[in-house]
Parts: C-alpha cells; structure tokens; sequence
C-alpha cells in the first residue's frame, strides 16, 4: 500500500478509524528549523515591515517543507 494512503481499520462497532503513520524528522528539529527561520525573516525582512506582513511571512514560512 502506498504511504500516502492512510490506513483504515474497522472497529468492533463497525465505524471505520484512520491511521497515519507518524513524519520522521528528516533534518534538524522543529526547534531548531523554526529558530532559523526567525533568524533568516528578521534579516531579510525589511525594517519598515508591519505586524502584519511578518504574521503572514511567519505562517508562510512555517507551511514550507
């Protein structure tokens, strides 16, 4: 079965339960990822930049794989 299938079981009451196999970190730790992240945004944004555009390049950046 492909991994990006997740896996269905039947419960004894007959309702289907969906398992996902858990994401094996493939590099440094979240911690660590999202600590550079920072760093690299407070360098490369500009200093005139609102609240609210570093709110967006933060989620934006936290989405990326």
């Amino acid at each position: 079965m492909p991994e990006s299938v997740p896996r269905t079981t039947m419960t004894s009451s007959g309702s289907s339960v969906t398992r996902r196999r858990v994401r094996q970190p493939k590099g440094p730790g979240d911690q660590t990822r999202v600590r550079e992240m920072l760093s690299y945004l407070a360098a490369a944004l500009p200093g005139h930049t609102g609240a609210a555009a570093r709110l967006l390049a933060v989620q934006c950046a936290l989405r990326m794989d």
